[in-house]
């Protein structure tokens, strides 16, 4: 009996070392797990879902910490707000500040602009890029961070941060941003194979059911049927590693690209019809129907 757990031991060990490849200096890239997102194709990663109010107020809350509440950042990273006018003709209790309110922290933060959702990701690229090279032994973390220090990529490799860098640096970083058009044709494609292939996640018999039913789609909401507003968004923290899905690319709301001005997908005020017909609409404007999400690659650095 000895015998046979130490061999059982044995084979977990072997099978451990064997699949587990420990984050390294010369693997990382492969190896590193880019935060909220999933595999699109070899060189493109894709949020899982779209950005939140929550992560947006650690978003807020880091701008506070290092510029501070008055500065002129802080200023331009706040979402407009809404009243119960900008969701239709009939009265609904709506909540001013959208985002900050905490029963709705993990639905879709609206309201931004493009621009803003540009320097949203940018931000990201660098607290990401930082947890990395702290995560690898290659960056002193600095807690007292300032606008003159903080840490960013480019501070990074043009030398401004040498005082905290140990060793070499790295030739790759993530760099997260808005997708293009193109990048939205690949995620689309991808996105409809995985619903295919996991409909019945849904507790749906077939996937003909699954398209007529459309329970990916949240659209075609009428604010009047309702005397609160409420954007769906699904966070399934449940759902098994070997069956990904990429939720809501579709409908819920909105998403800027990184196309100046264009928004794709669709919303809630949209019907099931318009969104199908038309991925991608002009918009200049930030509303209360349009969030965001990011992609991500490895970037090399080029000066």
């Amino acid at each position: 009996m000895k015998k046979l757990i130490i061999f059982f031991l044995t084979l977990i060990l072997f099978f451990s070392c064997s699949f587990f490849h420990p984050l390294k200096e010369d693997n990382y890239t492969q190896t590193y797990s880019l935060p909220g997102t999933i595999p699109i194709n070899d060189t493109l990663f894709c949020d899982y879902n779209k950005i939140s109010n929550i992560d947006w107020l650690e978003y807020a809350n880091w701008i506070i910490n290092v510029y501070g509440e008055d500065s002129p950042e802080c200023k331009r990273c706040i979402p407009i707000s809404f009243n119960s006018a900008d969701f239709g003709p009939c009265y609904i209790n709506f909540f001013p500040e959208f985002w900050r309110y905490p029963a709705l922290k993990e639905l879709p933060v609206i309201g931004i602009s493009q621009e803003q959702a540009r320097q949203y990701s940018k931000w990201r690229s660098d607290r990401v890029f930082e947890h990395l090279l702290i995560e690898l032994g290659k960056l002193r973390y600095n807690p007292n961070q300032t606008p003159d220090d903080c840490f960013t990529i480019e501070r990074y490799y043009n030398g401004a941060l040498d005082s905290l860098v140990i060793g070499g640096k790295l030739a790759y970083y993530p760099c997260y941003s808005l997708p293009t058009i193109e990048d939205r044709k690949v995620i689309l494609k991808v996105s409809d194979s995985l619903y295919q292939k996991n409909y019945r996640y849904f507790d749906i018999k077939s996937y003909s059911d699954f398209q007529l039913k459309h329970p990916h789609v949240w659209c075609d909401i009428n604010p009047c049927q309702n005397d609160t507003f409420y954007v769906p968004m699904i966070y399934n923290l449940n759902l098994q590693s070997w069956r990904p899905l990429l939720f809501h690319i579709r409908g819920n709301v909105a998403e800027w690209l990184d196309n100046d001005y264009y928004i794709a997908g669709g919303s809630w005020k949209d019907t099931y019809q318009s969104i199908m017909e038309k991925d991608t609409v002009f918009c200049d404007l930030p509303n209360n129907y349009t969030g965001f999400r990011n992609v991500c690659r490895w970037k090399k650095w080029n000066p």
